[in-house]
């Protein structure tokens, strides 16, 4: 839906992140940019900057609407001034600390928002913001939610994984308040459910964020040679929830075993020296290599390039997780081959030997059989691809995605004042509790 087409002015909405753009979130701002082809007008609030740039040209829609606040600014430093003479400013503080005491660390991160937040609330007024969203659960709703009740604008969330399994600090307070909840996957939406109680389902709404079918696209697979080099691919944070280390593993049993292989595991992260010293402790260094980021369109390449992908993801001991890695629906799309593990919300994009392979996590023996598995089977790849590439036409690609995603903002934003409800527009009523899974289209 065209915002424009409908004749309605177009909403403003000001989306808060922790940081704007990040190479390895582009599914979050994948969102956004189709909101904005959409007409919505939209600003960015980030509490910390940027981790990336925008030399993808997608990203590059949003320069010059991306604000940050510096605590030195004395317009920040103003309006917090300000904001002490309001009682609801006191109250919001004391709702805040009472909510994160018992955990120091969240406490210490609130209270640093906490200004910025303010500064935001000034920033919303002035851009004529009708809507507030926050791009993640954690620390950018809650930025958002101080926001919405210092201005009286409505707010709404996006939840994807750690925040929603890692960072539960005032998380029910959060879905109580908000106008409506975003998440990507069924399983996010239980536990969410779980969190807000019984009457928040029927404002948790289902989009998957998906690919963009017209860059990510198979290309003519060229005639393997007996013997060649086989080319495995792995991408994302170096972190431990991705469970690139098992990988390494698999790597090294492979190599054992006489198999000709390059290993390419794209990313950054906290990991990184680890999965270094991994690789040189096996000996592996001249099959596997650690590639840094990079943009989307040289990431089609090494889809086309790769013979599998492997996306080894495992739960942590503090519960992260990955839910549905848009990495593996690129993959899928790019007509590569995947193998990935057992997690729940990964089974809602992968159906093991029908569109791809699942192993247990923290398997590197499963993940080695697995691999070699698909090097033996020309069939079951050429099977795999065709499956997969299905899947992802039908619930995974973004732009028909979006569309729910855009009713869903145009109802909250400019529906009420148009006298529409979700169900006028076309959109369907999230499913309450015990009832069949309703997602976005």
């Amino acid at each position: 839906m065209n915002v424009t087409q409908s004749r309605m002015k177009p909403p403003r909405l000001a989306v808060v992140f922790a940081r704007f753009p990040v190479w390895n979130q582009n599914f979050a701002a994948g969102d956004f940019i189709e909101l904005r082809r959409a007409d919505f007008q939209i600003e960015i609030f980030t509490l910390r900057g940027q981790q990336g740039s925008f030399r993808q040209p997608e990203i590059e829609i949003f320069q010059g609407h991306v604000h940050r606040a510096f605590f030195l600014s004395p317009l920040l430093l103003w309006e917090n001034i300000k904001a002490c003479c309001r009682p609801i400013t006191w109250r919001l503080l004391r709702q805040i600390i009472a909510g994160s005491f018992d955990q120091p660390m969240e406490l210490l991160k609130n209270c640093f928002l906490f200004p910025q937040a303010i500064y935001f609330a000034r920033l919303v007024k002035h851009k004529k913001i009708q809507h507030i969203h926050a791009g993640w659960a954690s620390y950018p709703a809650t930025a958002a939610w101080i926001a919405s009740e210092l201005t009286g604008i409505p707010f709404s969330f996006s939840s994807h994984a750690y925040d929603i399994y890692m960072v539960r600090t005032l998380l029910r307070e959060k879905i109580e308040r908000a106008q409506f909840v975003v998440t990507c996957a069924e399983s996010n939406r239980r536990a969410l459910g779980e969190v807000g109680g019984e009457t928040a389902y029927s404002k948790i709404y289902v989009h998957r964020h998906g690919a963009d079918l017209g860059r990510f696209r198979p290309v003519m697979p060229s005639v393997r040679k007996p013997g060649s080099i086989w080319h495995i691919l792995a991408c994302g944070v170096l972190a431990g929830y991705k469970g690139f280390g098992y990988l390494v593993g698999a790597c090294a049993i492979l190599r054992d075993q006489g198999w000709k292989f390059e290993c390419s595991i794209i990313g950054q992260g906290p990991q990184l020296k680890r999965l270094v010293r991994q690789i040189n402790q096996n000996g592996l260094s001249q099959q596997v290599h650690i590639v840094p980021p990079m943009p989307q369109y040289k990431l089609v390449e090494q889809y086309h390039n790769a013979d599998v992908f492997v996306h080894p993801s495992v739960v942590t001991k503090r519960g992260n997780q990955d839910v549905i890695p848009n990495v593996l629906v690129e993959a899928m799309a790019s007509g590569t081959p995947v193998i990935s593990t057992r997690l729940t919300s990964i089974q809602e994009l992968i159906q093991d030997g029908k569109n791809g392979v699942l192993v247990p996590p923290g398997d590197s023996q499963a993940l080695a059989e697995a691999i070699v598995s698909l090097m033996h089977h020309d069939s079951k790849r050429e099977r795999f691809v065709e499956a997969a590439r299905q899947s992802v036409a039908e619930l995974f690609d973004r732009r028909k995605n979006a569309k729910g995603l855009i009713q869903t903002f145009v109802t909250h934003t400019v529906g009420p004042k148009m006298g529409m409800t979700p169900f006028s527009m076309g959109v369907r009523r999230p499913k309450q509790r015990g009832q069949k899974s309703v997602s976005r289209p």
